[in-house]
């Protein structure tokens, strides 16, 4: 994801869950202007280690080129918007 405002965001939360049916899952959340003429909004994205090594064992690029830098991707892999 690309913050497309230069400016104060971006400071993502991340945790692991440790019970229940989303144990190991690794949830990452933070704020930014991810869409063009939107105010800014919080993303968070859920996914596994294991679903990151199938990407990679698939062949499939992790890093995505951006303006400023080079960002883990979490779309496709459970990827949920809140605050919108």
């Amino acid at each position: 994801m690309d913050n497309l405002v230069d400016a104060d965001a971006a400071y993502p939360g991340v945790e692991l869950l440790a019970g229940g049916p989303d144990r190991g899952m690794i949830v990452a959340t933070s704020y930014g202007h991810w869409t063009a003429g939107e105010e800014p909004y919080i993303v968070s994205v859920r996914f596994r280690l294991e679903e990151l090594d199938e990407q990679l064992a698939a062949g499939r690029q992790l890093l995505l080129p951006s303006s400023r830098s080079s960002e883990v991707a979490g779309a496709g892999m459970g990827a949920h918007e809140a605050g919108r």
